[in-house]
């Protein structure tokens, strides 16, 4: 399948609309994979298993069980950090949450029904030779980046080239590869800060406080002495009694074990710390939190 330029999720329960969006959708452009699901967890299970470039997702009320279908899933995009700045593209009947959905949701586009099918295939259209130029480029549509704004310029930044985010009262300062650390307002890395707080976001945690370090660019930790090194960068980073729970969790360098059945940590930082970040065994959070998902969210959409 590597010819697939972008792949798509269409979850929507109504089974002629259903037919209708997929029709739609593999008419729109080629070399699109289609995936159409009935029900939010097949829709998460599809989204864990490879990446998706774009979720067209039907929003209704249903009255039998009091909620919008839907929106759970939505949510779910929203806190996953490999989703939470990809496209949506909401259908719905409703006529009052276009705003919201703009607003919370930031999705791409909101259509009401009834609505222009031929705009619904030139936005795809458009998407689609947005990841060709991507790949003309030698960039990856898979990679995850963040666009930033600094003084008067916009930068893409890929998330695996950042090293630290330095968090201070009134700015924040981004530390990445073969770049000079930049010096940003609040507002700008807030929606990627959010996600590590309201997420176990895979890759990033925090240090302490202050510091949130992507753990795909560690060189070293000290355990004896409570700190990081970070790759390409000369500064030390300390870790908190915090941090140290954080690394246990992303890192799995504690286990627990029975010795004398008594349980025991083994606080293995140092080489084995090493080993396992240039070996890149990284537990990635994300995929739990889909499944923690599955659980709590039942059979509603």
């Amino acid at each position: 399948m590597s010819d697939i330029i972008m792949r798509v999720i269409i979850l929507e329960e109504d089974s002629k609309r259903k037919e209708k969006m997929e029709y739609l959708v593999r008419t729109a452009a080629e070399r699109l994979k289609v995936i159409v699901c009935s029900r939010i967890e097949e829709a998460i299970r599809a989204a864990l298993e490879e990446k998706i470039h774009l979720f067209i997702v039907d929003l209704t009320f249903d009255r039998e069980r009091s909620c919008f279908t839907g929106i759970s899933f939505i949510k779910w995009i929203r806190r996953t950090i490999e989703y939470y700045n990809t496209f949506v593209i909401v259908t719905s009947d409703l006529i009052d949450k276009d705003l919201i959905m703009y607003k919370e949701y930031h999705v791409y586009k909101y259509y009401e029904r009834p609505f222009r099918e031929t705009e619904l295939q030139n936005d795809i259209k458009g998407l689609q030779i947005m990841m060709k130029l991507m790949k003309l480029k030698g960039m990856d549509p898979d990679d995850q980046y963040i666009m930033v704004k600094s003084e008067d310029s916009f930068y893409k930044i890929y998330l695996r080239d950042v090293l630290m985010i330095e968090k201070k009262s009134k700015y924040d300062v981004l530390y990445m590869k073969d770049m000079e650390a930049m010096k940003l307002p609040k507002y700008a890395l807030k929606g990627l800060i959010e996600n590590i707080d309201n997420l176990d976001a895979a890759d990033f945690f925090y240090c302490n406080r202050s510091n949130i370090v992507n753990s795909q660019n560690l060189k070293k930790i000290n355990e004896a002495e409570n700190y990081a090194v970070l790759e390409n960068m000369e500064r030390t980073v300390p870790i908190s009694e915090q941090g140290k729970e954080h690394l246990r969790k992303y890192l799995g360098l504690y286990q627990k074990r029975r010795r004398a059945g008594k349980k025991t940590e083994d606080k293995a930082f140092g080489e084995e710390a090493e080993k396992k970040v240039a070996g890149n065994v990284v537990e990635k959070s994300s995929i739990h939190n889909g499944l923690a998902e599955l659980k709590n969210i039942g059979k509603g959409t």
